[in-house]
Parts: structure tokens; C-alpha cells; sequence
């Protein structure tokens, strides 16, 4: 439905009423479009009402943003009705994670204008986590300058452009302003705000995000106000606004989240290339950006060979970072595995006694000052286990997860060997082991001299590399299982990613300042995960000793 929106003032502010008309005011036609194409990696909570829809219309209005280059009529796109939904539920903090050319940035603009247009004496602020001369000339360009081209008539202008520098706004006649500064907390204490919108917050250092975290949030608590948080991922996480908002503190800020972007455990050979080829043959960047990222849905507001042509051009890393969300490592130890999912993903009581077939991996410390022999198999959850977990449903299929268990532990090496050889020929299983490792080749060499000696199956650097991912994959999706062990536990709650290759590669790593760390467990068992699917020889479940 074509929409002319032309100008009215009331005692609360401009309004347009031909937009009362619009065919999104219908909450059902909203809702329906909201949800229409693409959907959230997280989204807490949609509340729609019509306010909040009129008033996104009103600064899309204002914005000259319901029309195209051509002037012909043009409708929100659904990912932006998303955003109005998450900011509409009205919570303290909002932190929205959304790739480039997802229109993320006009669409909170959009909100908070059409909320000043129509209520009055309302004051918002905007910023750049980067410097106060970078912010200034966003909110120029996308702000004064778009308002400006849209309404060149100062009489017709439905708010009042001011230039001055440092001192840049929109003036509405209700007294609403909406403002810029500088990213630095001074300039925010002392006044009592209903929005402050810090865009490109992923690059926000670690100094800038305290500053702001502590300055920032006492200014909204007379007005019941929104800080919203918005940007790209960038190099690091400690530190940074957005990754501490959207995955560190979400649940204690009680935050708003809107987020698209690739899992944590994409691998290295996935970001290859942007297709399986010869040489790369699990890559998949476009199935990635076609999962993760809403604008290039068909009609939508970019085109897919436009964002192949970015992968091309770009920094493969900074491509990685805008497009697909996934954060960088650098300058923080990185903890790779959240204590909440590898709390979901704990079975109460021991190993079970039997869990037939099964693969065997070592790890040793490379000072070795620790040793592990891990098991990776099939579970098939038991009935107590179904009731731990909350699954226990009358007459459902029992549930089967990719479980890994500790079989050996011991620190320093000695007598190491022999404890393998025992655990391969009584199970009969090949020993899996990193063939990277010079402190595994003393064990192997040992092995190998075995009378018989057990099959022994070297693990590639690429091996190394998966199997870590697909501990994070099973984390993400809730298909492991493992039982409560010290050693697994322990390891768990200090591994880092280690760095491997080029596009973000990695293994299990200890914290720099821990070279000391047990972290063998983790690493023997993302090489039984990788290896599993070899095993194929069948044992029956009387022939093994009990875990």
C-alpha cells in the first residue's frame, strides 16, 4: 500500500497520519512479516504494540527511509521489525548483535526518533565506541544529512537541524532532543537520559567499556530508560562492550538480546572457502551467511553474490568478524567452554560399566607432568538418567548422546604405557594419539615395541582441530554426555582455545599464565569424539572390564 506521510503537530509532538493507515499497523499483518524470513541465533523476548509500531514508522518517516533511491514505496524488512519487537520489551539493556548491511543502525535510529517525534521532552544520546570525531560524522551522515535531503525546506522540517560543532542534534517541538557525544562516561554523567545507543560497540576497548558500563546506566534511572548496545564482532572479547553484554553478562544485566552470528564452534575448514571445493572440501561460508545473516533473503536488502564478492576482497578475519559475528582471541585467554553448557550436559552418577564399542585417545602434557587415556561412545541415556536430565517422557525414544569419559589418569608418565597397552588389548581398541607431540611419541615408541604391539592411529593437525570443534558443536546443541570426574571437571573449567592455523583454527590450549595446567582430559577426548566414527569393530558389552 503506497503511503504520502506529510507533516502534523499536536501538544505531544509531529505526527503523520496517513501512517495510522499503513498496512504494518495491523498487528497481525506485523507479527506475521516480523517473522516471515530469517530467525535470531538468540532473541529473549518480541513485544509489539501499536506505539511502538507507530512510532518506528514515524521515524522511518522522518528518516525518509519508507521509500527507495527511486522514491517508490518501500516496506521494513522482517529483521528490522525484530529489533522494534526486542527494544519494545522495554528492558534496561539491550544488546543487539547483527552482521553488516543487516540494517541494524537505521533501525534504532528509527525507534529512537519516532519515539521523540511522539513523546515529548524526551533526551537521547548517541555515540561510537571508537572516538567523539567518528561519532559526529555517522550521526551527521546518517542522521543530520538524511533529514536534511529528505525535508530541504527548514519551514517543513519536522525537527531542527544543528550543526554546531561538538554540539550536534535534532531539536524537536515537543523538546525532545536527540543528540551525539563523545564515547567517554563525563559526557554522560549528570543528566538523566531515555536512550543512549552506542553503535559499533565491538570495538569498544576494554577501558572504554568500563568507563561506559559504569557511567551510563545511573543516567536512565529516573526515566526508565534503554541503553542500547549494537555493532559487529571484532579481534577481542575480554573487555568488549558487546561480547560482555551480549554473551558475558546477559543474564545478570537482565539484558535484551537480538543476535545473529556463526557458533564459536565453526571450524577453520569450514571458513576455507566460500564452497565445498577439491581442495577445501568441507567449506561452507554461504550456507553460514545464508543461516546467519538476515539481509540476503531473497528481496530482502542485499544480495548474496554481493557479500561473495566481500569474502573475496576482504581480510579473510574482518570478513569472519562483520559477516559471520564470530569474535576474535586476540589479547584474552578465551575460555573455551561456558560452565552452563558443560553443567547441561552432566550425567549424575559413574561411567556406565558397559558402553560397548568405543574409541581410546591419549594426551600427554608436553612437559609431562600429566597423562590421560580418554573414551569416547554412544550413550543411550538410562531411565535415571532421562529423569536427571529432565527428559523423561511416558513412551518417548530414549535419547542417544556422544559421550566421553576418563579411563586413566595419572601424573607424570611413568608406568604410562603399560596402563594403555592393558586398556587397548582388553577392550580391543587402536590408541589414538596427536602425532604433533613429541611427549606422545615417547609413549608410542614405547607402544610400538609391544609384543603384539596394539594398533596405533596418528591424529593430523586437521584432527586435532575438529575434534575440538565438535566438543563445542555437541556443547552447543546438547548432545554430549559426561559424568562427574575431577580431572575432566577441572580441565573443563580452565582450557583456552589454542591457535591453530589461519581462519580461527584451534585446539585445546592451556591459560598462558597456567603452563602447569591439566588439561589432558579435554584433549585426549576431543581426539576419541574425532575418531569415533572409526571404530567399527563391534564389542560385546560382557567382554569389557567396567569402566
Amino acid at each position: 500500500m503506497s503511503v504520502t506521510a506529510t507533516p502534523a503537530y499536536g501538544s505531544t509532538g509531529v505526527f503523520f497520519p496517513e501512517l495510522e493507515e499503513h498496512w504494518l499497523m495491523d498487528e497481525a499483518a506485523w507479527v506475521a512479516h516480523r517473522d516471515s524470513e530469517a530467525t535470531p541465533d538468540e532473541a529473549t523476548e518480541y513485544v509489539t504494540t501499536r506505539r511502538d509500531r507507530l512510532e518506528f514508522l514515524t521515524g522511518m518517516q522522518i528518516m525518509g527511509l519508507l521509500v527507495d533511491r527511486e522514491g517508490e514505496v518501500q516496506d521494513p524488512k522482517p529483521q528490522q521489525l525484530q529489533v522494534v519487537d526486542t527494544l519494545a520489551a522495554g528492558r534496561t539493556i539491550d544488546g543487539i548483535l547483527m552482521p553488516r548491511r543487516s540494517t541494524k543502525t537505521a533501525t534504532i535510529l528509527a525507534v529512537i526518533i519516532g519515539r521523540c517525534a511522539s513523546r515529548p521532552r524526551r533526551n537521547s544520546a548517541f555515540t561510537l565506541a571508537t572516538t567523539g570525531l567518528k561519532a559526529r560524522e555517522k550521526f551527521g551522515k546518517e542522521v543530520l544529512d538524511v533529514i536534511e535531503t529528505v525535508y530541504p525546506d527548514k519551514k517543513t522540517r519536522p525537527v531542527k537541524v544543528s550543526r554546531q560543532a561538538g554540539a550536534e542534534a535534532i531539536t524537536f517541538a515537543n523538546r525532545s532532543v536527540f543528540s551525539v557525544h563523545a564515547p567517554i562516561g563525563d559526557n554522560f554523567r549528570g543528566s538523566a537520559y531515555d536512550e543512549v545507543f552506542i553503535d559499533e560497540s565491538g570495538r569498544a576497548k576494554p577501558e572504554m567499556t568500563e568507563d561506559l558500563l559504569a557511567a551510563i546506566p545511573p543516567t536512565l534511572d529516573t526515566t526508565d530508560g534503554q541503553f542500547i548496545i549494537a555493532g559487529t564482532a571484532d579481534k577481542f572479547r575480554t573487555g568488549n562492550l558487546l561480547y560482555e553484554v551480549v554473551f558475558v553478562k546477559a543474564g545478570e544485566l537482565g539484558a535484551a538480546i537480538l543476535r545473529y552470528n556463526a557458533p564459536d564452534s565453526t571450524s577453520e575448514e569450514e571458513l576455507a572457502d566460500w564452497e565445498p571445493t577439491e581442495e577445501h572440501p568441507r567449506a561452507n561460508v554461504r550456507a553460514l551467511i545464508e543461516k546467519h545473516h538476515p539481509g540476503v533473503a531473497p528481496g530482502n536488502l542485499t544480495d548474496i553474490e554481493a557479500v561473495r564478492r566481500n569474502f573475496r576482497l576482504q581480510p579473510r578475519q574482518k570478513f569472519i568478524f562483520e559477516y559471520l559475528g564470530i569474535f576474535g582471541d586476540e589479547g584474552t585467554a578465551n575460555t573455551l567452554i561456558k560452565p552452563e553448557l558443560w553443567a547441561k550436559t552432566l550425567i549424575p552418577g559413574g561411567l556406565p560399566e558397559n558402553p560397548g564399542r568405543f574409541s581410546l585417545a591419549i594426551a600427554i602434557h608436553p612437559d609431562g607432568l600429566w597423562a590421560s587415556a580418554m573414551a569416547a561412545w554412544h550413550h543411550t541415556l538410562e531411565p535415571l538418567d532421562l529423569v536427571a536430565v529432565a527428559l523423561d517422557q511416558e513412551g518417548a525414544e530414549r535419547e542417544t548422546r556422544i559421550a566421553i569419559g576418563v579411563l586413566h589418569h595419572q601424573q607424570g608418565t611413568k608406568g604410562f604405557w603399560q596402563e594403555v597397552l592393558l586398556l587397548a588389548r582388553t577392550h580391543k581398541v587402536p590408541i589414538v594419539y596427536d602425532s604433533a607431540s613429541q611427549a606422545a611419541a615417547v609413549e608410542v615408541a614405547a607402544l610400538e615395541k609391544a609384543m603384539p604391539a596394539p594398533e596405533l592411529k596418528p591424529a593430523k593437525t586437521i584432527d586435532v582441530r575438529q575434534g575440538a570443534t565438535k566438543l563445542l558443536k555437541l556443547l552447543d546443541e546438547g548432545g554430549l554426555a559426561h559424568w562427574p570426574q575431577d580431572r575432566l571437571d577441572g580441565a573443563a573449567a580452565v582450557a583456552t582455545k589454542r591457535a591453530i592455523g589461519t581462519y580461527g583454527g584451534f585446539g585445546i590450549g592451556r591459560p598462558k599464565d597456567q603452563p602447569d595446567a591439566d588439561v589432558t582430559t579435554l584433549e585426549g577426548g576431543t581426539l576419541a569424539l574425532q575418531f569415533l566414527d572409526d571404530v567399527t569393530e563391534f564389542v560385546d558389552p560382557s567382554d569389557l572390564f567396567s569402566f
